[in-house]
């Protein structure tokens, strides 16, 4: 697992506590020799963590693609997808390629981005945030 700033640690945790509280399963996109484009690991989590420097190298739209492919594979109805904005990416490009893998966008928190596998969010108005 990769080290986290103490602020999106604090954030992060806020989130895990209003939108899955009773999340058993998580995975760290992160993590040291994870191929973030190419992993299939055979399991779905309840919440998928991709916070550090695997996003921040992607910026094509195809490799945007891939990834949201790389976490829909990993995912279950519910799961939650926690990821930091790559800096290149405009906000509705990364939106766009998630909905396209079945991922509503929540929210955001400074580059920090909230969204929910197979989840319609206009059901969701009165979450504010979270």
């Amino acid at each position: 697992m990769i080290e986290l700033e103490p602020s999106d640690q604090e954030l992060i945790e806020q989130i895990l506590s209003a939108r899955c509280p009773d999340a058993t399963s998580f995975l760290d996109l992160d993590a040291d020799d994870i191929d973030l484009i190419t992993v299939r690991l055979g399991d779905v989590y309840d919440v998928i963590l991709c916070v550090g420097p695997a996003m921040a190298t992607l910026y094509s739209r195809d490799d945007l693609q891939t990834a949201f492919r790389t976490f829909a594979a990993h995912a279950r109805i519910g799961t939650q997808l926690i990821i930091r904005k790559p800096p290149r990416v405009h906000q509705a490009v990364l939106e766009w390629r998630a909905r396209s893998a079945w991922f509503g966008f929540f929210t955001s928190f400074g580059e920090l981005r909230v969204f929910g596998y197979g989840i319609d969010m206009s059901d969701h108005a009165e979450d504010q945030g979270f």
